[in-house]
């Protein structure tokens, strides 16, 4: 049910809504139909390129053997909640743009929950899984040969259930807690510590390792093997700091407009600054992909593969 109040504390031609749990503040004025119309371009395009980037390392994981293992199990699901950004929160952006520039509110309401609802559960389910993904290098680290038999893909199946779970459920809390800027904040804070530690231990026992090698000073096949696995580990563990880095540089604006709004209240700069915000933080789903070719030589080659096949089958 949508209630409008009239709110004084703005100009006549402003005017404050309710959208089910949401405030949105409704200006009419259209000086920022440009910056709208801009925004709508940008988010199309990477919406785009988020879900055939996505997409593409989805399908090489379900289609290369190699790739079925419980770390590249999170990877699918990291891209998973990152197509879903380019199929659902960036074209509900879009539209409830569009709603709004055309004054149809009832409309631009619908999309708003769910652009909420998506945007929240994907980009925490990122957060979650990047701190996964850390974890089991390290577990890979510590527990050697236990690892294969503790760490499977139906448990690590398990485990991203419970991330959809605990993601969805922080968010559906927003319906009922008004502070609850809150809970996003301490999950980041707290993914970040989590990631920080587990690098810094994947870190530890790669250098413990490298001063072995140069102790013994002979090669020994157990002692390669282990060599692999740990430089694996460690370049995955980089791999996590640039995802991760990256994330924190798209979502800090966005994370710092929600506190200066928690704060200041929804002025219009910061209601201009929340727009521009959201539009750079849609952006990230489009440059993990990326990233994801250009660190994981499995991934890289994978996609190489395919795209080849793809466009020889085309051309023949």
């Amino acid at each position: 049910m949508v209630v409008i109040i009239q709110n004084l504390g703005f100009k006549m031609n402003s005017t404050n809504f309710e959208c089910f749990f949401l405030k949105i503040y409704w200006d009419q004025i259209r000086h920022d139909v440009t910056a709208s119309i801009l925004s709508c371009v940008v988010t199309t395009v990477f919406a785009l390129t988020a879900i055939l980037g996505n997409g593409i390392v989805m399908l090489v994981i379900c289609k290369t053997r190699e790739l079925h293992s419980p770390s590249f199990t999170l990877l699918f699901c990291l891209a998973a909640s990152d197509l879903l950004v380019g199929l659902v929160v960036q074209p509900c952006f879009v539209a409830n743009k569009v709603a709004k520039l055309l004054d149809h509110f009832s409309t631009y309401c619908k999309l708003r929950i769910i652009q909420f609802f998506s945007g929240w559960i994907t980009s925490g389910v990122s957060l979650l899984t990047l701190t996964g993904v850390c974890i089991d290098r390290l577990l890979a680290l510590t527990l050697h040969l236990r690892y294969s038999s503790l760490i499977t893909v139906p448990r690590m199946v398990m485990v991203i259930v419970g991330i959809w779970v605990i993601s969805s459920v922080l968010t559906i809390i927003k319906i009922w807690f008004n502070k609850w800027v809150i809970l996003p904040a301490i999950l980041t804070v707290s993914t970040l510590l989590m990631i920080a530690f587990c690098t810094t231990k994947i870190f530890q026992i790669t250098l413990k390792h490298q001063r072995q090698i140069n102790a013994q000073n002979q090669t020994m096949i157990s002692l390669q093997t282990n060599t692999v696995n740990v430089i694996k580990c460690k370049n995955s563990a980089v791999t996590v700091l640039y995802v991760y880095g990256l994330l924190l540089v798209f979502y800090l604006p966005f994370l710092v407009t929600m506190i200066h709004k928690a704060i200041n209240g929804p002025t219009r700069s910061v209601r201009m600054a929340y727009e521009y915000a959201t539009t750079v933080v849609l952006i990230n789903s489009s440059i993990n992909p990326v990233i994801y070719c250009w660190r994981i030589k499995l991934v890289r080659s994978a996609v190489k593969h395919y795209l080849k096949r793809l466009f020889f089958c085309r051309k023949s």
